[in-house]
C-alpha cells in the first residue's frame, strides 16, 4: 500500500519521487522510453525482469533499463513501512541536458542487463540525504535545479565504475532487450512467475500472449509450465534428498499442498509415493 507519494517534475514530466510504503509492495513498471534508478531504504528488493528474479540486497540501489518489471517489496526486521526514492530518466530529458555530448535514442539489442544493482557509498547516500530538504521545502524546487540533480545523479553512476563512460550509461539504459518468447519462459519455468505476468513482461496482452504462446509450444502455457514443471520434480524426487516442500518451491509452487495435488493427477501417485518407488540408492 502507499500512504504517501510526493513528486517533482520537469517540465511537466516526473523525474523524482519519494514513496512510502507499508510493506508488502509490488511494484510494476514498464518503462517503454525511460530507465529508472531506486534507492530503498532498509529494505531487500526482488526484481522480475524477462532475463531472471533476482534479489537485490538492502546494501544496494538499482538502475532498471527499458522493459517491464515487477519489483517486490517484503517485510523487513525493523518496520513494516519504507520510503523509496526514484528517478526517472526519460530519453527525451537526458537528449536535451546532454545533447552537446551525444545523441541518445532507444534500440533494440539482445545481451545487457536489465537490473544493475549500485552499491550505497557514502556520496550516494549523502546525495539521498539532500534530497530531503527539497521535499520538505517543495518550492524551492525548479527546472534548473532538476537538471543540476538529474545531472549529479549521472556522474554518480558514472564513478561506480559499472559503465565505462556516458554513451555506455545511456545505452546499458535505452537499448531494449529484445524479448524472445522461448528464451523469456525457459528463463522463468521454474520460477513463481505467473501466466500474468509472463504476459506482463512479455509486452503483450494476455490474450495475444497465450495465441503465441500456442503457436510456439503447441500447448496452452498453463498446460506446458505444469507438464515442465513436474518433470524437473519427478527428477529431483528421485536424486536428491530435498523435502516436498523444498522440492514444490524448487520447481515454482510456493504452495506445498497444491503442488501434491498436481502431481499425483498427472504421475497417479504423490510425490511420497514416488519417491519410494524410484528412488536411486
Amino acid at each position: 500500500m502507499i500512504l504517501s507519494r510526493k513528486s517533482f517534475s520537469y517540465k511537466d514530466i516526473t523525474v523524482i519521487e519519494k514513496i512510502t510504503l507499508k510493506l508488502p509492495f509490488r511494484y510494476e513498471a514498464s518503462f517503454q522510453n525511460e530507465g529508472c534508478f531506486l534507492f530503498m531504504k532498509n529494505v531487500n528488493s526482488q526484481v522480475t525482469s524477462v532475463a531472471k528474479t533476482k534479489t537485490i540486497s538492502h546494501k544496494e540501489a538499482l538502475l532498471l533499463k527499458c522493459g517491464a518489471y515487477f519489483v517486490d517489496w517484503v517485510n523487513n526486521e525493523t518496520d513494516e513501512q519504507v520510503e523509496v526514492i526514484a528517478f526517472h530518466l526519460p530519453s527525451s530529458i537526458l537528449a536535451e541536458l546532454y545533447k552537446q555530448e551525444l545523441p541518445i535514442s532507444a534500440s533494440n539489442a539482445k545481451g545487457l542487463n536489465h537490473v544493475t544493482p549500485i552499491a550505497k557509498d557514502q556520496v550516494l547516500l549523502q546525495f539521498i540525504d539532500h534530497l530531503e530538504f527539497y521535499f520538505e521545502n517543495p518550492l524551492l524546487i525548479n527546472d534548473e535545479l532538476l537538471s543540476l540533480k538529474i545531472k549529479e545523479l549521472i556522474q554518480l553512476l558514472l564513478q561506480t565504475g559499472k559503465f565505462q563512460s556516458l554513451n555506455d550509461l545511456f545505452t546499458s539504459i535505452f537499448t531494449r532487450n529484445k524479448v524472445d518468447l522461448t528464451d523469456l519462459v525457459h528463463n522463468h519455468l521454474y520460477a513463481t512467475t505467473s501466466i500474468e505476468e509472463l504476459a506482463k513482461l512479455s509486452g503483450m496482452s494476455l490474450s495475444s500472449f497465450k495465441r503465441a504462446f500456442q503457436k510456439q509450444f503447441s500447448m496452452p502455457p498453463g498446460e506446458y509450465l505444469r507438464t515442465s514443471r513436474v518433470k524437473k520434480a519427478k527428477s529431483l524426487l528421485v536424486t536428491t534428498t530435498l523435502d516436498i516442500s523444498e522440492i514444490a518451491f524448487e520447481v515454482g509452487y510456493s504452495d506445498p499442498s497444491y503442488f501434491t495435488r498436481l502431481f499425483k493427477l498427472k504421475t497417479g501417485d504423490t510425490p511420497t509415493k514416488y519417491r519410494k518407488k524410484y528412488k536411486v540408492t
